[in-house]
């Protein structure tokens, strides 16, 4: 698999450096109006298509950490020494919150349902992947109907929670 994605990369790479379509290093380029001058739309639709087509190759991702994301790096530091740019990287850490396998939220009884990540429910940052189970209680909760919502207090009195069991 590494090897097929380094030669659709290579593949993808030639025909660009052949045909140009890196902008030059110029040194005139020194404006925001100059440089959107400068971009062909349709070369930027060409070097997408071919991110996308490594994402593809590479388990459709191109997240820091993967061969996709090395690939396109290469790629993108690739034109730029085409284009006549000195390039240089470097390693930095930072802190990658997203989850190796798809989470599930899921009520077991007494009707089982499986709620929709993103429509029913969304992680909330830095949430710990693991399996829980436990008893669910509202805590200070709106109840309608009536001719007024009426607040539900379950909650935090005084630092102590009441009417709230515990387990």
């Amino acid at each position: 698999m590494k090897l097929r994605a380094a030669l659709v990369t290579a593949v993808l790479i030639a025909p660009l450096a052949i045909t140009g379509t890196a902008a030059h290093a110029d040194p005139n380029n020194n404006s925001v109006r100059k440089l959107v001058k400068a971009v062909n739309g349709k070369n930027v639709k060409r070097h997408l298509k071919v991110l996308d087509l490594i994402a593809k190759a590479n388990g459709n991702t191109r997240v820091d950490g993967t061969r996709g994301y090395e690939l396109s790096r290469d790629y993108v530091a690739g034109l730029l020494r085409l284009a006549g740019y000195k390039v240089s990287t470097q390693k930095f850490t930072f802190e990658n919150l997203e989850f190796k396998t798809k989470p599930v939220f899921e009520r077991r009884s007494p009707s089982p349902q499986v709620f929709a990540l993103g429509l029913d429910w969304t992680p909330s940052g830095h949430t710990a992947e693991g399996t829980f189970s436990g008893k669910v209680q509202a805590v200070d909760v709106m109840i309608p109907p009536g001719a007024r919502a009426q607040l539900l207090d379950l909650g935090v009195r005084g630092g102590r929670l009441r009417r709230v069991h515990a387990g």
